[in-house]
């Protein structure tokens, strides 16, 4: 089969499997055919597996059973059992909601049923606002834990050989010296099920946040578990997330080499990543989750329930008060601490100068004396202190959402590792910095402040 169209004497290349048009995709560096998903080298055109459409087919008789809902506001489409009614979408909470028979097929490869009931996950939320420290003491009402909502939310999961080439650096620590080594590895390695999930409707953030699921409760996919829980229809495809999917691989190949690869050094940086990946093959699952549109002084927040596991993530909002208050502590308490130390010092210099104990006033001038220097010289030091404490303060006050699981939870131990090393030293440098001279002449100074306290007693 030729693979060029030669009739339209375009630039249009035929698929070798169906003679669709192919098209190049960057993030992937392959050629991908729209009409059977196929994926090709651009320069041998040989097969780098298959990301293929699903359930694109009218729905079949069996299927009657089966009701859609469709969001008049946001377009999303929900699929239940003909007994569950849907009185609101969960995902923009609009009430205009189209009731319909199942149009198209609705044929996921696994899903993995609810083990989280409604209330567990009620409790859950709970517990996770609740450990959030700057949250507003109002922020969770039992009438916005009715709107939660049970979801079998779509993922494909990828199968994948990615192939990598690291340059970084190691060090291996002993007790005076670090020894840097220039990490140069070409790396073979292969993931098995990755998630991505196919929801435009749901942050990708916080799916990946809720990972990982656990794959030995994964079921072939069976209607008897959709009654009484909403199954959402993709609405992207894996063809359409191939940037994402290639960000995650390059992110796994940066962590193989970090948790795994290079486990000689104590220490692992990679500056740089060169990554692709083969032998592409999917399937298409349910995953359950519970669904909260949380509304908060006119703002709405998303918050998502791992409906097997258990694992919370949303962003919670903040109170100003709390806030505030903690950064006046962090940015003054150091300060005050200080200033009641040199009052303290003070008041028993002004005592021993009165009552004419000569050893005792010694003692306090010299300590405020060596006080005096100590705090000069780590007053930039305090002052950095202060500066990341507010910093970390300010953060945290944002509430910082789970980033994925580490590679380990995807890679395939039943494969082995090709990998090609070719790292080279580096040079040899002594631990002791300017800061921990420092630090050293601080700790002489408070030594010989303890000295001289002692030999006056």
């Amino acid at each position: 089969m030729a693979l060029w169209d030669d009739a339209a004497e375009t630039s249009s290349v035929k698929c070798p499997n169906c003679a669709g048009n192919l098209v190049f995709d960057v993030s992937l560096s392959k050629n991908y055919c729209k009409n059977c998903g196929g994926l090709f080298m651009p320069e041998t055109f040989e097969s780098a597996g298959t990301l293929e459409f699903r359930d694109l087919k009218p729905a079949a008789d069996e299927e009657e059973d089966k009701t859609e809902f469709v969001c008049d506001s946001c377009g999303a489409v929900l699929v239940t059992d003909e007994n569950t009614a849907a009185t609101f979408c969960a995902f923009c909470g609009s009430p205009t909601l189209i009731k319909r028979r199942l149009t198209q097929e609705f044929r996921p490869d696994y899903i993995i049923p609810f083990k989280i009931t409604k209330e567990d996950a009620c409790n859950r939320f709970r517990e996770y606002v609740k450990a959030t420290k700057y949250a507003p003491n109002d922020f969770v009402t039992e009438d916005g834990l009715k709107k939660i909502t049970g979801f079998y939310v779509p993922f494909w999961l990828l199968d994948a050989v990615c192939h990598t080439d690291i340059i970084g650096s190691g060090v291996i620590n002993d007790l005076q010296t670090k020894t840097v080594f220039n990490i140069d590895r070409t790396i073979d390695f292969k993931v098995r099920k990755v998630p991505f999930d196919g929801s435009k409707k749901i942050s990708n953030l916080l799916m990946e946040a809720i990972e990982p699921y656990d794959y030995s409760e994964l079921k072939p996919y069976n209607d008897m578990y959709i009654p009484g829980f909403f199954a959402q229809r993709y609405d992207e495809s894996a063809l359409d997330m191939t940037e994402r999917i290639q960000s995650r691989m390059d992110s796994h190949a940066r962590q193989l080499v970090k948790n795994f690869a290079a486990k000689e050094y104590n220490e692992v940086s990679v500056s740089s990543n060169s990554s692709y990946s083969t032998d592409f093959s999917q399937s298409y699952a349910l995953f359950p989750v519970w669904f909260l549109r949380y509304k908060y002084k006119d703002l709405n927040y998303t918050f998502v329930v791992n409906g097997q596991t258990g694992e919370v993530s949303g962003s919670v909002p903040y109170s100003n008060i709390k806030r505030n208050a903690r950064i006046a502590v962090e940015a003054a308490g150091w300060p005050i601490l200080a200033l009641l130390v040199v009052i303290g010092l003070i008041i028993g210099w002004v005592a021993a100068l009165k009552t004419g104990n000569r050893a005792m006033f010694q003692f306090f001038f010299e300590t405020i004396y060596y006080f005096v220097i100590i705090m000069a010289t780590i007053i930039p030091t305090l002052i950095g202190i202060i500066i990341y404490r507010v910093k970390k303060v300010a953060f945290d006050t944002t509430n910082p959402i789970d980033s994925a699981p580490d590679v380990d939870q995807y890679i395939d131990f039943g494969t082995k590792f090709h990998m090609e090393k070719r790292d080279t030293f580096g040079y040899i440098a002594t631990k002791m910095n300017d800061n921990e001279r420092g630090e050293k002449n601080l700790g002489e100074i408070i030594g010989r402040l303890i000295v001289s306290f002692l030999s006056r007693r």
